[in-house]
């Protein structure tokens, strides 16, 4: 797929199926990748666009000046790159606070929003346990320990009845070749954590 020259970034996204523009957003620490599961289902009633977010996946540099309303602009961008005046949007988690930053900024441009573990909120439990993470990976220097911690908070429970369950998800994640990088999480996170909702 793709790169979209936008905002200072080289945006990469998916792009698959017909019918109307329907983004999908990435939450924190994640990309275009997590929302793989639900492509097939969606792909024959929409064209399915899946971006990675600032600070994730294959959207260079690495690093860049990174922000919620930032990473709006960047949608909407991508949206004038497409030619796409309005699109469905949907955001899980910090991408929902993406979605709606582009619903405040531009609600014209929406034709509708679903919003997937998020809400216009500033949450310091949520950026706690994400510093927490942040530290553990930091001082253990293993991916492997802090994504064992990540999964009680992302997994339901009968994740855990398969003993090998969390070793097996570890060690998939750190076989991704666009795994996120420690310091672009926390540049992810200093995003989240200054924003403040509409």
């Amino acid at each position: 797929m793709p790169y979209a020259s936008l905002n200072g970034v080289e945006l990469w996204y998916e792009q698959e199926g017909q019918g109307p523009p329907l983004i999908l957003i990435a939450g924190f620490a994640s990309d275009s990748v997590s929302w793989a599961p639900l492509v097939p289902a969606l792909t024959t009633n929409f064209e399915v666009i899946r971006p990675d977010n600032r600070c994730a996946g294959r959207t260079k540099p690495g690093i860049p000046d990174t922000s919620v309303p930032l990473m709006a602009s960047d949608i909407l961008a991508l949206m004038d790159r497409l030619r796409s005046s309005s699109a469905d949007l949907a955001g899980h988690s910090m991408g929902g606070l993406v979605a709606m930053e582009v619903a405040q900024v531009a609600p014209e441009r929406l034709r509708s929003m679903t919003l997937l573990a998020s809400a216009p909120l500033s949450l310091p439990r949520t950026v706690e346990v994400f510093r927490t993470l942040g530290r553990i990976r930091a001082e253990a220097r293993s991916d492997a320990l802090w994504l064992r911690a990540l999964y009680p908070w992302i997994f339901r429970s009968g994740f855990f009845d398969d003993p090998a369950a969390p070793a097996t998800a570890a060690a998939l994640a750190q076989a991704y070749p666009f795994a996120q990088s420690a310091a672009a999480m926390d540049a992810q996170l200093n995003a989240l954590e200054t924003y403040v909702p509409p």
